[in-house]
């Protein structure tokens, strides 16, 4: 063999296979870290997706008492979360009414709840 041939053959230009074996450890470790991402924010995004949920259910429930400040004490202290256990005072039928659809939705959103205030 001569000299040019055995230099040629060491000053060959291309890839080796550990520099493949890095980079596909390396881009495997990015497509990782951008599933945990991924995952993350979804998660992120169905907790406010609840809040939003509860958060409207607490403005129905805000504005209707504030509107129905005669019948005040029909809303007060009642336990939320036996829908078929609710009551108020004879005649009272719309205020009953709101209290069974407020306990229906916040059974469906997150259980057992009770209206203290």
């Amino acid at each position: 063999m001569n000299q040019g041939a055995v230099e040629s053959e060491l000053t060959q230009d291309g890839f080796t296979l550990v520099e493949v074996m890095i980079s596909v450890v390396i881009t495997a470790i990015g497509i990782t870290a951008v599933f945990g991402f991924i995952a993350a924010s979804d998660e992120a995004i169905q907790k406010a997706q609840q809040r939003e949920r509860l958060d409207m259910i607490v403005t129905d429930i805000i504005e209707t008492v504030v509107g129905d400040k005669a019948n005040i004490t029909e809303y007060s202290g009642k336990n939320l979360s036996a829908c078929a256990g609710l009551t108020t005072s004879s005649g009272k039928a719309v205020q009953l009414a709101h209290l069974k659809r407020w306990c229906s939705y916040l059974d469906a959103e997150s259980g057992v709840t009770k209206a203290d205030d």
